[in-house]
């Protein structure tokens, strides 16, 4: 999206003669043809600039370290038809980051990460979360080992959350 420049002359009553020869309702409305056209580019601009907010979405929450807890978002989750969450599974081995992708809106969302460890054994690791208005709390966070087993704990850390209205 390309942002447009003010090119027309907005300076046009310093062009006037010293003693215009217009009626009161010319000489008022050379008045305000500057400020017309700045006023008009300028609301364009700002439309440009609020329709940035659909195409690169909304931050509706935001912590660099991550939380693995409830979340309280910046915004009501209806206003959007679909969110992007960015999270890390803290790893032993140090964080392995994922991303949903833009994912629709509902009343539970998933997140899962896939990966294989230092020891060669399948690492899956599986958060639900439930979605409500602003609120976002956490349903279940389990850690799953290919060589059996699995174990309830905090593992799935969420960085961003991100809104998209269309």
């Amino acid at each position: 999206m390309a942002f447009e420049k003010i090119t027309e002359n907005v300076e046009n009553i310093s062009l006037l003669a010293d003693t215009p020869a217009m009626t009161s309702t010319e000489l008022k409305a050379e008045f305000d043809k500057g400020n017309k056209t700045i006023k008009t580019k300028f609301n364009k601009l700002v439309d440009d600039l609020n329709n940035l907010g659909e195409i690169n979405g909304t931050i509706l929450f935001s912590n660099s370290d991550g939380t693995p807890g409830d979340i309280t978002l910046n915004d009501n989750i209806n206003n959007y038809s679909r969110v992007e969450i960015i999270y890390y599974v803290g790893y032993s081995d140090g964080n392995v980051y994922s991303a949903t992708g833009k994912i629709p809106i509902s009343s539970r969302i998933h997140l899962s990460s896939l990966f294989i460890g230092a020891n060669s054994q399948l690492h899956s690791y599986c958060k639900r979360l439930n979605v409500s208005g602003t609120e976002v709390t956490v349903g279940s966070d389990r850690h799953y080992i290919s060589t059996g087993g699995g174990t309830d704990g905090t593992y799935t850390y969420i960085t961003k959350i991100v809104g998209y209205k269309n």
